[in-house]
């Protein structure tokens, strides 16, 4: 029987990787990263995608309808799970899924229930 011994306990360098977005992640977040070097390729918040750099990506934003959209200070899903990035294949296609609520279903729940 091998047994693998861990002596480094120093701790990992943690940095901002997306200085530049204006956005938060919260709760809801996902993102993809090369296989190859573990890089990157693009996130999600929940409502919006951005790609490598924190930029927000073409026909990235409002994701959701607006009242789900509008409901925070900063658009970005507040629950687990709101998104997932999943590959499509090898060719660098991705679907990306967003759970969200619809505008009436919205409202239906901030009229009846407050």
């Amino acid at each position: 029987m091998v047994r693998a011994e861990f002596t480094d306990t120093s701790r990992p360098v943690v940095k901002l990787i997306y200085p530049n977005t204006p956005y938060y992640y919260l709760q809801g977040h996902s993102n993809i990263c090369d296989s190859a070097s573990g890089r990157p390729l693009f996130s999600c918040n929940g409502m919006i995608l951005y790609d490598s750099n924190g930029v927000i990506m073409d026909n990235g934003d409002s994701l959701v309808p607006p009242n789900a959209y509008n409901h925070t200070v900063v658009p970005a899903a507040l629950y687990t799970q709101s998104s997932l990035i999943l590959p499509k294949g090898s060719n660098g296609e991705f679907y990306v899924f967003i759970c969200t609520i619809t505008d009436a279903k919205y409202n239906y729940w901030n009229t009846n229930f407050r």
